[in-house]
């Protein structure tokens, strides 16, 4: 009787990690192309906000370098 009640437990829980897994990967497909929230036309598209990070890192680390750069000569 315990026996068969694991044996039965264990095929629940296999099932269960198995649709759990195929709803991940269907969830992570459906964020990926984009479908899990409307789309608003007005926002910016990725390579262009992609672009702005990089610009502003850029910058960001041009001016710690200055501060660094002040700090060492003793300015502030």
């Amino acid at each position: 009787m315990r026996l068969s009640l694991s044996e039965a437990l264990h095929d629940v829980v296999k099932t269960g990690v198995m649709r759990s897994e195929r709803l991940r990967q269907s969830v992570l497909s459906s964020a990926f192309i984009g479908q899990l929230v409307p789309q608003d036309p007005a926002d910016e598209p990725a390579s262009a906000l992609l672009e702005r990070i990089r610009a502003e890192r850029v910058e960001s680390s041009k001016k710690t370098a200055a501060r660094k750069a002040a700090k060492k000569r003793g300015e502030r």
